[in-house]
């Protein structure tokens, strides 16, 4: 028997997305309207370190949704993360159904692979490069397709999806084994 540990509903991701926004307001209020550094808040001594403010930008990465919605949701990712996958089939098919077909979310995932997921970055190329044949949802769509197999992503399995998905597989494979999008 598999144990709930968080419901997700309406309620629960307007509060989540809710508290995000309101770091991100309190980010950029802290931030300013200018680029002048700002001089380091002195602390006790023994005292943790202030946090580092981190921008984030959605790149040119793949939109699952209306690129004009108002919430935008950038999510990093890693394709062998059990944790990952939980989430791609518990909470993404509720956001997905209720947010970003509405049109009021859009999601952006950024690859994000573990040192300890050995096939992570070859998968996260592979994606990319379904990409380059099926454009934004061509992505998800192998996406999903790695999902649902994230623990078979060896680069024979990721050359046999691309060919299960109907892509031009002479074109994939030059892609992948070519390392093209290793930077992304």
């Amino acid at each position: 028997k598999e144990e709930v540990l968080f419901a997700i509903t309406k309620d629960n991701i307007w509060k989540v997305l809710t508290v995000v926004l309101a770091i991100a307001l309190v980010f950029v209020l802290m931030k300013g309207g200018d680029d002048t550094p700002t001089a380091p808040v002195p602390t006790a001594p023994g005292a943790p370190a202030a946090p580092t403010i981190v921008d984030v930008s959605a790149d040119d990465d793949a939109v699952k949704g209306d690129k004009n919605a108002p919430v935008e949701i950038i999510e990093f990712r890693d394709y062998e993360c059990p944790y990952c996958e939980k989430f791609y089939k518990g909470a993404l098919p509720q956001i997905e159904e209720q947010y970003i077909k509405t049109g009021k979310v859009k999601l952006i995932y950024r690859d994000l692979p573990l040192p300890m997921h050995a096939n992570a970055p070859k998968a996260a190329e592979a994606a990319n490069c379904a990409r380059e044949q099926g454009g934004d949802e061509g992505y998800y769509e192998f996406h999903n397709k790695l999902f649902d197999n994230y623990r078979a992503l060896s680069v024979d399995n990721l050359k046999q999806y691309a060919a299960d998905e109907g892509l031009d597989t002479g074109a994939f494979n030059e892609c992948l084994d070519s390392g093209k999008h290793a930077d992304e």
